[in-house]
């Protein structure tokens, strides 16, 4: 038998073995099968689906408004009957239906996730992160789903804080710096994260972006809240700032230059050997002969 899969973060999507399930796109009908699928645990009244979904109506127009939904998604759910559980006054989707939920996989994995080793931990991690695509439903504006949206969200902050920890102690800078990233998108005005961002790229040895990090934090607090980061942000900044300074070329050091204030200028940075002319009499003398030839001759003579 096919299974049906189910995505609920980011937009809706179902899969009926590999085919997509296109037939769901009314709002109303979207709402109806999250609200039962996150429910599947027990059956759900008629008047509280009713109520939740159409909060606006009166009680016969919102019963009248299920009826017609649930007209709707029986006919475009494959194999319906097997994952609804349809009766006169309570309507539940079948826990033990052959489907797949993200939703129901990314919080098995968060658990699973708390009683395993680190490296596994991680692991599962990876995979409750790789599975949130997006908010709860986010073309859903009920009030029953922003709860549910709001604790999921949490959770996949949670995760990303405890995965880019694990990476940090492992000085996997490079990969933390993606998962942190992440957080940032989630919540701009999270100082911490803009102190877990300047670690991992000075612990990159990227200063140059640690920098412009504080600098970006700087403005969007200012801008948003109109406060000033905190002395603990200010630290880490200028701690990162004085490691900042030029570094020495890497080449081997030469001795101080010693200027002598009676050496002619052009012999000012040249060193004189000390060392003799060993076994260089005889042309030592040619070259002093030479020298004081050269020094008796008449100015205006040609050679």
């Amino acid at each position: 038998m096919p299974t049906l899969q189910i995505r609920l973060f980011g937009e809706l999507s179902l899969t009926y073995g590999d085919r997509p399930v296109a037939g769901i796109t009314t709002a109303r009908s979207q709402a109806l099968l999250a609200y039962l699928v996150l429910h599947r645990h027990a059956p759900q009244t008629r008047q509280r689906l009713a109520f939740q979904l159409w909060m606006d109506s009166t009680d016969t127009q919102s019963r009248t408004n299920l009826r017609k939904e649930l007209t709707y998604l029986r006919r475009d759910l494959p194999q319906a009957d097997q994952f609804l559980l349809v009766e006169s006054k309570t309507l539940q989707w079948s826990p033990t239906a052959p489907f797949t939920l993200d939703v129901m996989e990314f919080e098995e994995a968060l658990k699973a996730a708390e009683v395993a080793d680190a490296q596994m931990a991680q692991s599962l991690l990876k995979q409750a992160i790789a599975l949130y695509k997006g908010e709860l439903l986010p073309s859903c504006e009920d009030e029953w789903i922003l709860p549910e949206r709001e604790r999921l969200q949490q959770r996949y902050t949670h995760a990303l804080e405890q995965l880019v920890d694990f990476l940090e102690t492992q000085q996997d800078y490079r990969s933390a710096l993606g998962y942190a990233q992440q957080l940032l998108r989630l919540d701009a005005l999270n100082e911490a994260t803009y102190c877990t961002l300047m670690r991992l790229y000075n612990g990159c040895g990227d200063r140059a972006n640690a920098l412009q990090i504080y600098h970006r934090c700087l403005s969007v607090l200012r801008e948003e809240l109109g406060v000033d980061p905190s002395s603990t942000t200010r630290k880490l900044y200028e701690q990162v700032l004085r490691e900042e300074e030029p570094l020495v070329a890497r080449t081997p050091a030469q001795p101080p230059v010693t200027v002598r204030s009676s050496a002619s200028p052009h012999l000012t940075n040249r060193k004189t050997s000390t060392l003799p002319l060993v076994g260089r009499k005889r042309e030592w003398g040619l070259i002093q002969e030479w020298s004081a030839q050269t020094l008796v001759m008449p100015p205006n003579c040609c050679c």
